[in-house]
């Protein structure tokens, strides 16, 4: 049934629903989205390719909208004994051949239409879904719900009573479906699939490395041995990275392009990190993309973890109960087995695509990139060059330093004469000790040559390098 009142429909069919409908005999091959699997006739006889993790694209998240949607349902459903989704809660044991029988008449192909004809706001196509999930759900010992719909359809529910339906296309007949992944977690395709699946490896840890460099061109280098989970954007340090991201295009050459999360952008625009750079992107918008392929120099900052929540969903959505064991936390973050594995396809395998979207493309015959990465997350196999940075930030501006540097930077001759701290002092609105200190920091790194003399043996500095140093701070890379 098609309603007439659809925002799409004036004359004639929807152009969506038309596009849908077409002559899959004519193609030989179909290019679609992961949602356009849910086409029966586009899949049906034919051989199935999914490119990369599908991850939550099979997966429909709802927060307050269950409840009102069951209501509706149960008003309308006239085989159910309950007026609404209290009472489903309360009675379903009064009732449990009425709902036997509502599972066996209307579960084995119920009709997604019903919502078109439903006058309540809150009707909902997945309706019987939700009315099932609350029949069937099931504590789990982290106190997560899992619900077992058939089908290989399953729903969690977290402590704050939000669903997440994990609702799997049906590839029944399909001739074969071929998942392509370069960084599988069988444990996750499996349950977004809802099917077993075989691996064929291609490359083994070794192999896989040596294609990274030597196929794909990249060299990598991991620049902290700190975690770095920048996804929340709680953790993101605009003091101490944009300097190393300075660091980085100085060393180079030439400016980065820079993927970290989307959080961290907004706060590193906010501190000058766009005139460093060639071009942003977040750890979200990644899939499918090709606008860095050309890019040979790249900056990761952090690793998307998404929180313990959705770990711990994913643990619920296999019927597992996935905790943080107690006092860990960082690189050394545990679990458990199942959950682990979840980690390891959220964050460290994000993290490891995210750098091979750089210098993807060849062009003028140079192919690959150099790429930084600025967390300690990445995949065990995953052999990167280790130089971590040591970072003296000059940006906020009660430090001082960039004070310090410009006025010496004003001084007539600079690069020749000599000065004292006095003089410096009286044109910064920092004090005299501060100032003092900030010069023999700048000594101590090269910038500054320092001595004494006279009476008292009074500090007195002179240019060594001062025009090298950087604007946002002093970094150095381990060899």
């Amino acid at each position: 049934m098609v309603s007439s009142n659809l925002a799409c429909q004036h004359d004639g069919e929807c152009p969506y629903i038309q596009k849908l409908n077409i002559d899959t005999d004519a193609y030989d091959v179909l290019l679609g989205h992961y949602l356009h699997a849910y086409q029966t006739d586009w899949t049906d006889e034919r051989y199935v390719a999914v490119d990369e993790f599908p991850g939550d694209a099979f997966v429909q998240e709802f927060t307050g909208h269950v409840p009102p949607a069951v209501t509706a349902y149960l008003q309308q459903e006239d085989r159910l004994p309950f007026h609404d989704y209290a009472e489903l809660l309360e009675r379903q044991s009064e009732f449990q051949d009425e709902v036997e029988a509502w599972k066996e008449d209307v579960w084995s192909d119920y009709d997604a239409a019903h919502v078109l004809r439903n006058s309540n706001s809150s009707a909902h196509a997945l309706a019987p879904l939700m009315t099932r999930a609350n029949l069937e759900k099931e504590r789990l010992d982290n106190r997560w719900q899992f619900a077992d719909l058939g089908r290989g359809k399953v729903a969690a529910r977290n402590t704050d009573h939000q669903w997440s339906f994990l609702l799997p296309p049906n590839f029944e007949g399909a001739e074969s479906v071929v998942v392509l992944d370069g960084t599988p977690v069988i444990e996750l395709w499996e349950l977004v699939m809802g099917a077993d699946i075989e691996r064929i490896p291609l490359l083994d840890d070794d192999q896989k490395q040596l294609y990274l460099e030597s196929v794909l061109g990249l060299n990598l280098v991991q620049t902290t041995d700190n975690w770095n989970a920048y996804q929340g954007g709680e953790g993101v340090s605009p003091t101490v990275d944009i300097p190393v991201v300075e660091k980085i295009a100085e060393v180079e050459g030439r400016n980065p392009g820079v993927i970290t999360s989307k959080k961290g952008l907004n706060q590193y625009e906010n501190h000058g990190l766009n005139s460093l750079v060639t071009q942003t992107e977040n750890y979200g918008g990644l899939k499918g993309i090709n606008t860095l392929g050309t890019t040979r120099v790249g900056v990761i900052l952090g690793n998307p973890h998404p929180g313990d929540d959705v770990i711990e969903k994913w643990g619920a959505l296999a019927n597992i109960s996935v905790e943080r064991q107690e006092g860990t936390e960082g690189k050394n973050t545990d679990y458990g087995p199942f959950g682990n594995r979840a980690m390891e396809a959220e964050i460290q395998n994000k993290v490891l695509q995210a750098a091979m979207r750089f210098g993807r493309t060849e062009e003028h015959g140079e192919k690959g990139a150099t790429v930084y990465v600025h967390t300690s997350a990445l995949p065990e196999w995953v052999e990167a060059k280790k130089r971590f940075a040591t970072v003296d930030s000059w940006i906020t501006h009660k430090n001082g330093m960039k004070q310090v540097i410009e006025t010496i930077r004003n001084f007539d001759d600079w690069k020749a004469l000599e000065w004292k701290v006095g003089k410096v002092a009286e044109c910064v609105t920092i004090s005299k000790n501060s100032t003092r200190k900030h010069l023999k920091t700048l000594a101590e790194q090269g910038y500054l040559d320092k001595r004494t003399a006279g009476r008292g043996g009074a500090f007195h500095f002179s240019n060594v390098r001062l025009e090298e140093a950087q604007k946002y701070g002093h970094v150095e890379f381990a060899e």
